[in-house]
């Protein structure tokens, strides 16, 4: 399964926030342990997660960005029809849980 880096943060000043050096390291070492971190739409815990990431980095772009890097996981998404019901039943499954 093809893996995807993708940038989830970064040093730079985005709408007014600035994140330190120190919180990318941290968020690294938080994804980098034994649970797979959900992304979740909004970071709305209430949503179903649209996949799980693990294998964080931070790297220094320049002086003044630093990015954290994570590989994204991929998800499989199954459905079927409950026969009693006829109800529509998805099934998302991470394949590295």
């Amino acid at each position: 399964m093809p893996k995807q880096k993708v940038v989830i943060a970064t040093t730079r000043v985005i709408d007014g926030i600035k994140m330190t050096r120190e919180s990318l390291l941290g968020a690294a070492d938080h994804i980098n342990g034994n649970k797979a971190v959900r992304q979740n739409l909004e970071h709305d815990p209430h949503y179903v997660p649209l996949g799980k990431v693990r294998a964080a980095e931070v790297i220094d772009q320049d002086e003044e960005s630093q990015l954290l890097v994570i590989n994204d996981d991929t998800h499989v998404i199954t459905s079927s029809i409950h026969e009693p019901t006829g109800d529509r039943i998805v099934e998302i499954t991470f394949p590295n849980d």
